[in-house]
């Protein structure tokens, strides 16, 4: 008689156990999420239709040339990403262990240097809302060579000290002026070669408050618009994933 109750007991405490182990409504200790949330950007004048790809494999929609994702995806992370042309099997730029954390989000811009594609992981995380009245934007320097950045009004003059100075091609500003304040109504950027400010701008684009976020936070990916191929550039403003 003691080895049935021994032999119940054992059983009953197996499927207490079991059960604990399915239970999917774990919210001590929920998992840790394997992915990040991106936005792709596609700069890259050689492709008119560019996808990400983690270890080979298709993450989201292709993004076309001058254009910002309108969605974020879902990317794993402690994967290589490349991408790659609509149909192509050949990589373009590649960011091998991206360095992508799990639960965060970024931009990843494919643009053009010359011949060659690149592409760059630009964190959307720790940017404080800008106060009423206000924008908060981030340059990332998609020509190439270093130039000097100017926000102003639609049609403003450009005066005094530049709002970036000398950012150099391929980088984003970054530190404390990662993302910089400016009134709403400023919604003119123009680059110019460092250390000028008169004549043509090699960078000239508008952005209206629906390229932001709901927080007014955006990034600003410049090109130059004899990087296009038309008289147009491909300049975007973005918002971060949230």
């Amino acid at each position: 008689m003691m080895y049935r109750i021994t032999v119940a007991i054992a059983a009953t405490t197996a499927l207490a156990a079991l059960a604990a182990c399915n239970n999917d409504d774990n919210t001590t200790n929920p998992p840790t999420p394997q992915t990040a949330r991106v936005r792709v950007i596609n700069l890259d004048t050689a492709s008119a239709n560019a996808g990400l790809f983690a270890n080979g494999t298709a993450v989201g929609s292709n993004v076309g040339f001058g254009s910002a994702a309108t969605s974020c995806i879902d990317v794993p992370v402690g994967q290589t990403l490349s991408f790659r042309n609509s149909g192509s099997t050949t990589d373009l730029a590649t960011n091998a262990n991206a360095g992508l954390t799990a639960g965060q989000n970024y931009t990843i811009v494919l643009y053009r240097s010359g011949t060659t594609a690149h592409s760059a992981i630009l964190s959307d995380d720790g940017v404080t809302a800008p106060g009423t009245g206000n924008n908060a934007l981030r340059f990332f320097n998609a020509t190439g060579t270093p130039g000097d950045i100017y926000v102003t009004s639609s049609g403003g003059t450009i005066s005094g000290t530049p709002s970036s100075a000398n950012l150099a091609a391929g980088t984003a500003t970054t530190g404390t002026n990662a993302f910089m304040t400016f009134p709403t109504a400023n919604t003119q950027i123009r680059m110019f070669n460092a250390g000028t400010s008169t004549g043509t701008p090699r960078v000239n684009t508008t952005f209206t408050s629906n390229n932001l976020s709901a927080s007014r936070i955006g990034t600003a990916i410049l090109t130059e618009s004899n990087m296009t191929g038309t008289s147009t550039n491909a300049s975007v403003v973005s918002g971060p994933c949230s």
